[in-house]
């Protein structure tokens, strides 16, 4: 199985397999075959359904793989992706991949060419990041003491 074979196809062509290769359609290895051609995610699907279908019957397997894919279709089709964070209004409302909108037809927005590419920068690390700390050196520690200053901001007025 593969992004190009949808499910129902590659049920159809194992089906027409086995029936041409005589193999026992609920035999162990038969449905073990099946589901060594399923995509890994599906796969984990239907083993983390309770119960998961018995490992000698190929159509509740077949079944489980087509109510899984059903339910991911749906979960893609209400929320804008397969999954993910974020609320599903956040979903609908921000395009799926950067440059690419589902409401401007998927197509890509011309970029300006007078455009700056601009980096974040940090001016203090202890500033710019809530909860991070630059270990200081004695000296360091003993002059913001001396002057009663904050051992993270800097500033006077506080202690931290």
């Amino acid at each position: 199985m593969s992004k190009e074979v949808t499910l129902e196809d590659y049920i159809a062509g194992f089906n027409a397999c086995i029936a041409e290769l005589q193999w026992a359609m609920n035999h162990p290895g038969t449905v073990k075959a099946f589901k060594q051609g399923m995509s890994v995610w599906l796969l984990r699907k239907i083993y983390g359904q309770t119960p998961y279908p018995a490992e000698n019957d190929l159509v509740a397997w077949q079944d489980a793989a087509r109510r899984e894919m059903s339910r991911a279709l749906l979960i893609k089709q209400e929320t804008g992706s397969s999954y993910g964070k974020g609320t599903v209004r956040d979903k609908r409302m921000r395009p799926e991949k950067p440059g690419k909108s589902r409401f401007n037809g998927g197509k890509r927005q011309e970029r300006d060419p007078d455009a700056m590419d601009v980096d974040v920068a940090e001016t203090n690390r202890a500033e710019s990041k809530p909860g991070t700390f630059k270990r200081l050196t004695p000296d360091e520690k003993k002059h913001l003491q001396a002057e009663g200053r904050c051992f993270r901001c800097k500033k006077q007025g506080h202690l931290s």
